[in-house]
């Protein structure tokens, strides 16, 4: 196992780096996939807020792939396989479910909070 120190620097010295811990939930010391999980709610939010189902859907697709990328990257740099805080894949795999995954359900959500 590599002992790359995961510091701020790290996150920042590659873009995967940030994307593959979640813009920095990875680096909380406990339970950074539970982080990562908490940061798909605002994530989704804005997304479906700015143009709907269909807007909330491709940035989900959209950060599924870019986190596959940059969770390979990071795990090359860290020279592990599949390191425990790599949150990337979390996040988008979240979204979906916030709040149920359904139209009717993400459409009472959003109106609600408006």
């Amino acid at each position: 196992m590599n002992s790359t120190p995961l510091t701020r620097a790290f996150l920042f010295a590659h873009p995967a780096h940030f994307i593959a811990l979640g813009g920095g939930a990875g680096l909380a010391r406990k339970a950074p996939g539970t982080w990562g999980t908490l940061a798909a709610f605002p994530l989704w939010w804005f997304a479906y807020r700015a143009g709907g189902d269909a807007a909330a859907w491709a940035f989900v697709i959209v950060s599924f792939v870019l986190g596959i990328w940059a969770s390979a990257v990071t795990s090359r740099h860290l020279g592990v396989a599949d390191h425990g805080v790599l949150s990337a894949t979390v996040v988008p795999d979240q979204q979906p479910a916030v709040p149920c995954g359904s139209e009717s359900c993400s459409r009472w959500f959003c109106a609600s909070h408006r």
